[in-house]
């Protein structure tokens, strides 16, 4: 005997709220390894930031285009692995001299960040199956995917620009396939105003021993507060653009709805006459016969 509709549908929409829950699960796990990821990229960079330094020391010994060259590269494996750069470009600012670290950070960070969104953009179809599949339409993921499709310019420089791991910056845009063009002209631009500013710094200090130092200047005071005011803005701008795209689609879900409604109408067939009875007569006027047939 076969099972009743509303028990298939009851057990078609459990296996649904299962995998929801499960898909939850993964999410959460997933996001707690990426934050442990980046608590240990830093932790690396502060424990290796001695080698790091020395490492900076012996390519400022190079001829000046092999040195550009080394730390470029240097730059790009260190942004690659997720570590903080701002330790080396400070390094670079006081070796090389302002404009020749600006030029060499800047393209530096280009790089690994360039290969950090193809790296990103090869395990796109393996991380969207876990963090969107699944989901509503009301999630900051989603919209955060959406503002990187229809205004990927500002959202990929607003990224850039706000104090966040390097992996946000970078694998984000990748996952949620922002344009290659946007991604690079926001890269450059945010690389370079860093670049510039880690630079200028570098090359004020009076000494080695003050790239390492902790002491809370008042251009590191301003940097800092530059970063938590982007950090900020890049969270209002999320939250701004989510509940945009939110009651965009509601909008366009509902004027479909309609227009699916209406049409159903116009081509819906005129009701059947009841069985048993004649249709009745036509309410149309007959022709009048004329007077000479009469």
């Amino acid at each position: 005997m076969a099972a009743p509709a509303g028990a298939g549908a009851a057990a078609t929409e459990l296996t649904a709220l299962k995998r929801l829950r499960r898909l939850k699960r993964e999410r959460a796990i997933i996001a707690t390894l990426a934050l442990l990821l980046c608590v240990g990229a830093a932790t690396a960079a502060v424990v290796f930031r001695r080698p790091a330094l020395r490492a900076c020391a012996w390519i400022g010994e190079r001829p000046p285009a092999a040195a550009g060259a080394l730390y470029a590269t240097f730059l790009a494996l260190w942004l690659f692995c997720l570590l903080p750069t701002s330790l080396l470009e400070i390094a670079a600012g006081f070796i090389f001299g302002f404009w020749r670290a600006f030029v060499f950070s800047t393209l530096g960070k280009t790089l690994g960040s360039l290969a950090s969104f193809g790296a990103g953009s090869y395990c796109r179809d393996a991380v969207r199956a876990r963090f969107l599949v699944g989901g509503d339409q009301g999630s900051y993921l989603k919209g955060l995917e959406l503002a990187l499709k229809l205004e990927p310019f500002p959202t990929c420089l607003a990224l850039r620009l706000a104090y966040l791991p390097e992996a946000v910056q970078n694998y984000v845009p990748a996952v949620f396939e922002a344009p290659l063009s946007a991604f690079l002209a926001a890269t450059a631009l945010g690389s370079a105003l860093y670049a510039c500013l880690w630079a200028k710094l570098g090359s004020q200090l009076g000494s080695a021993a003050e790239i390492d130092s902790q002491e809370m200047t008042p251009e590191r005071a301003a940097f800092l507060g530059i970063g938590a005011i982007s950090l900020l803005a890049v969270f209002g701008f999320v939250h701004w653009n989510t509940k945009k795209t939110i009651a965009r689609f509601r909008h366009l879900q509902t004027s479909a709805t309609a227009a699916d409604d209406s049409d159903d109408q116009r081509t819906r067939p005129p009701p059947a006459a009841a069985p048993g009875k004649s249709p009745g007569p036509s309410k149309c006027p007959s022709p009048t016969m004329p007077s000479s047939m009469v």
